[in-house]
C-alpha cells in the first residue's frame, strides 16, 4: 500500500477533487466534536502532523455555507425552486464544516478536513489506515436526484 508522501509526483486529477466532496458513505469521516483530538497538517505536503484539540465546531444549520447546504434548482429551467418565498435548500450529501483546532506547536486556526491526499488541515487519527485512492482508482457512485 502506497504511501501518501509517495505519490506527491502524482498530479491531483479532477476526479479527486469531486470524490473529496462526495465520498462514498463508508469512507466519510465523521466530523468531530469539542473536544475531540484529532491531527492537524500545517502545511500541504507537510510530512508533519501533531495533535490538536478540536475547540469548536461549526454549525451545520449555516445555510450560507455551499460546503454543507445546496440551493435546489428546477431540472427543466436552472431557475432556484422557492417555498412560501424562501430558496429550498438541502444538505449536501458529504458535509464540509470547518473546525477550529489548538494543535500542538501552532496557533490556534481555523480549518477544514485535509480530503485530497497531502493537504493541509485537520485529518482523523486513523488516516494513515484509510485506503488511499489515486485517480484510476476513484469511482464515483452515483447519487439519486432530489429535486422531486
Amino acid at each position: 500500500m502506497a504511501d501518501e508522501l509517495s505519490t506527491r509526483v502524482i498530479p491531483y486529477a479532477p476526479v479527486e477533487g469531486a470524490y473529496a466532496r462526495n465520498r462514498n458513505l463508508d469512507e466519510r469521516t465523521p466530523v468531530p466534536a469539542v473536544g475531540d483530538t484529532v491531527y492537524y497538517r500545517h502545511n500541504e505536503w507537510d510530512a508533519e502532523v501533531v495533535e490538536a484539540e478540536v475547540l469548536a465546531v461549526q454549525s451545520m444549520d449555516d445555510l450560507h455555507d455551499v460546503n454543507l447546504w445546496r440551493l435546489v434548482r428546477d431540472n427543466l429551467t436552472g431557475e432556484p425552486v422557492y417555498d412560501n418565498g424562501q430558496p429550498r435548500m438541502v444538505k449536501v450529501e458529504d458535509p464540509w464544516p470547518w473546525v477550529m483546532l489548538k494543535p500542538e506547536g501552532h496557533p490556534t486556526t481555523q480549518t477544514w478536513e485535509a480530503r485530497l491526499r497531502g493537504s493541509a488541515g485537520w485529518l482523523p487519527l486513523d488516516y494513515r489506515e484509510r485506503p488511499l485512492r489515486l485517480p484510476g482508482e476513484i469511482v464515483i457512485q452515483p447519487t439519486p436526484n432530489r429535486n422531486w
